[in-house]
């Protein structure tokens, strides 16, 4: 409900720890007036914005969890909407780019990052590593992992400019304990979310 009071347009994608059928979450999505970005394409002032919510497997056995190669069959089946004026929006990361756990492995995925490689979408946003948080570059790909804090309960993010092609880092992480959604409905704007 928040969101929808927004005043801007809202695009969604599911996690692998949201436990809801594409049906229900479009229909959800639909009713709120958001996009839902599950392997689905829109357009964003002028860009293509492409999602896909697959990842690979995990050892909890989440949602959308597909192995390599299943995932790299359905990227195959979205190249020819990902080009240079694209916004790709991934739950997964690409192998070697900000996939890094806290165990030191990288888990990305080699077939969105050959994805990435192949097509150079302008910008490419993913989360799904908590830990990894920040901004990278695939040769002319701008990459954010823009996951929370999940440890700490924090909201970080992103700003995406679509007109001058950059990004900043959302400075202020707040807790979720102290966003206070009061303050928030009645207009004040000090946290972004």
């Amino acid at each position: 409900e928040l969101l929808k009071m927004a005043d801007m347009p809202v695009y969604m994608l599911i996690g692998n720890d949201d436990h809801i059928s594409d049906k229900d979450w479009g229909r959800i999505l639909d009713d709120h007036g958001m996009f839902n970005l599950n392997s689905r394409s829109h357009r964003l002032e002028g860009l293509n914005i492409r999602g896909f919510q697959y990842v690979l497997p995990t050892p909890w056995n989440t949602n959308n969890e597909l192995p390599e190669d299943e995932l790299a069959q359905k990227l195959r089946k979205i190249e020819g909407q990902v080009d240079k004026n694209t916004i790709l929006v991934t739950h997964g990361p690409p192998k070697g780019v900000l996939d890094r756990i806290t165990n030191g492995l990288q888990v990305g995925s080699e077939s969105i990052l050959d994805l990435v490689k192949a097509k150079q979408p302008i910008f490419h946003i993913f989360g799904h590593i908590h830990e990894a948080f920040g901004r990278s570059k695939i040769d002319s790909t701008i990459c954010c992992n823009s996951s929370c804090l999940w440890t700490d309960w924090l909201l970080r993010g992103h700003i995406i400019d679509t007109e001058k092609k950059s990004v900043k880092k959302i400075e202020e992480e707040v807790p979720l304990k102290e966003i206070n959604m009061l303050s928030f409905m009645n207009g004040d704007t000090n946290h972004v979310c």
